[in-house]
C-alpha cells in the first residue's frame, strides 16, 4: 500500500475554514433562520451541516474512536457555531495530517450507500463539501445584499 504525505493543500483549506468562521460572524442576528426559498437550509442549518458532516465522516468513515459532540445544541448561537466549525476542523486534521490514515482504505458501514476509498478520496470529498456550502453561504449574503468587507471571493477572510 503506498503511503501518501500529509496533504499539502491543508494550509489553504484551513484558510477556507477560517473564512467560514468569519462568515458565521457576519450573519445579521435577524437572518440566522432565513433561507432563500421554502425547503432550502437557512444560514444556521448550512453551518451546522458543515460541522456535522465533518464529525460524521470522522466517526463513521475514518472511525477515529471519538463520538460526535452535540454540535446542533452547541451551535445555536453565532459563537457556538464558530466553536463547532473550529472543533470539527481540528478533528478533521487527524486525517489530513496523518500519511498512514490518508493512504488507508475505508469502506462504508452502510449497505444502503456502499463506497470505498482511501483517506485522500475522503479528504477530497470533505474539501469539495466545504467549498460547495461556502458558495451557498456567499450566495445567501448576495441575495440579501449584504456586503462582506474583508472577504476574498475565492477563499474566505483575508
Amino acid at each position: 500500500m503506498p503511503v501518501y504525505p500529509p496533504l499539502a493543500i491543508t494550509r489553504y483549506w484551513e484558510r477556507l475554514n477560517d473564512g467560514l468562521i468569519a462568515l458565521a460572524g457576519m450573519v445579521p442576528d435577524d437572518k440566522w433562520n432565513w433561507s432563500p426559498a421554502p425547503g432550502e437550509w437557512n444560514f444556521r442549518g448550512v453551518f451546522l451541516h458543515i460541522a456535522g458532516s465533518r464529525h460524521h465522516w470522522m466517526e463513521n468513515a475514518i472511525r477515529d474512536g471519538q463520538g460526535t459532540p452535540d454540535f446542533i445544541r452547541n451551535g445555536q448561537s453565532p459563537d457556538g457555531l464558530k466553536e463547532q466549525l473550529a472543533l470539527s476542523w481540528s478533528r478533521q486534521m487527524g486525517l489530513l495530517g496523518d500519511a498512514t490514515a490518508l493512504a488507508s482504505t475505508y469502506r462504508s458501514a452502510d449497505d444502503a450507500d456502499p463506497w470505498d476509498g482511501d483517506g485522500n478520496w475522503i479528504a477530497f470529498r470533505r474539501l469539495e463539501h466545504d467549498i460547495l456550502h461556502r458558495a451557498q453561504l456567499l450566495s445567501y449574503f448576495q441575495i440579501l445584499g449584504i456586503e462582506l468587507p474583508g472577504v476574498d471571493s475565492a477563499w474566505g477572510a483575508r
